[in-house]
């Protein structure tokens, strides 16, 4: 039987998810799914100029069409914008697709966030979150040598917002510190500008955060950063770290070997799910909050 793959958004997220998994070794068929008719037409040119044959692919502007093909041998993809996405999150959830990855921000609010929690755990659906540094070996080599390190700080300096990439930065710093509660004790708002996609914001400023243990990390995003600069240490180790020398793979690299776990498994351990990610939200969502923006739209 060949496994349905479902992508929601086919804006060039979508579009490099659709490139990686579909030369998957295993029988395969894809629907793709956007509101916007040229965000689809674009596909065939996409799948043209690499060489993907469209013989196993579906295009909808049919969200009826789209949730009646989830089942439990579809993994669904959402690469759609924030806006929307936890009423979203939750049909295709109760539909119970084998997998479910996704994109960051998972959706706006941190009460949107505990309630997909809730549900995707009654309805045994995993969902997995696109952060992709977990797949970069230089921070997977980085999260080994602190075994049984004490005191971890971190502290991350970085262009682009504090939303669309500081999300990142903030997973990132969970993760590699395996942080188990995080608070925003200060917050400083130093801009608001809209993002690259029309309609949605991000903000310059900073913000520190308490994790276990007492330990205080910092995080600042100004207009004249150029790239991300990270400080990373510990009482064994300490890393300084500047992101433009990292050689980072693109989404077309990896999503394939996430999905091939997906399918044959049902998991995998290549990316956080919907509940190691929790901290990362809330410390943006927070952050928001503080400074007075938990209504922007950010993506």
């Amino acid at each position: 039987m060949k496994t349905k793959i479902i992508i929601i958004g086919m804006g060039n997220m979508g579009k490099r998810h659709l490139q990686a998994i579909c030369h998957l070794a295993v029988p395969l068929e894809f629907y793709c799914y956007d509101l916007n008719p040229v965000a689809l037409e674009s596909v065939k040119n996409f799948c043209q100029q690499n060489f993907i044959s469209n013989e196993n692919i579906t295009l909808t502007t049919d969200h009826n069409q789209i949730i009646a093909n989830i089942s439990s041998q579809a993994v669904v993809i959402i690469a759609s914008t924030a806006r929307g996405r936890a009423a979203l999150l939750e049909q295709i959830i109760k539909q119970r697709p084998k997998a479910i990855l996704a994109e960051k921000p998972l959706c706006q609010t941190t009460a949107e966030y505990e309630q997909l929690t809730i549900l995707a755990k009654q309805e045994a659906v995993p969902i997995y979150l696109n952060f992709t540094r977990h797949m970069y070996p230089f921070y997977r080599q980085i999260k080994q040598s602190f075994n049984g390190s004490e005191g971890v700080l971190f502290k991350a300096a970085f262009p682009n917002g504090l939303a669309c990439i500081g999300i990142h930065i903030f997973e990132l710093m969970t993760w590699l510190t395996k942080t188990k509660s995080a608070t925003v004790v200060k917050s400083q708002l130093e801009a608001a500008f809209n993002s690259k996609r029309a309609g949605y914001q991000d903000f310059y400023g900073s913000l520190k955060v308490e994790i276990d243990g007492g330990q205080v990390c910092t995080f600042v995003s100004r207009q004249k950063d150029q790239t991300a600069i990270i400080e990373i240490s510990s009482n064994r180790n300490q890393y300084l770290i500047d992101e433009s020398k990292i050689e980072a793979p693109y989404t077309s690299q990896i999503s394939d070997k996430v999905v091939s776990d997906l399918i044959e498994k049902g998991e995998t351990d290549k990316l956080p799910d919907i509940f190691q990610s929790y901290l990362a939200h809330k410390i943006l969502f927070d952050y928001m909050q503080q400074v007075g923006r938990e209504n922007a739209n950010v993506t």
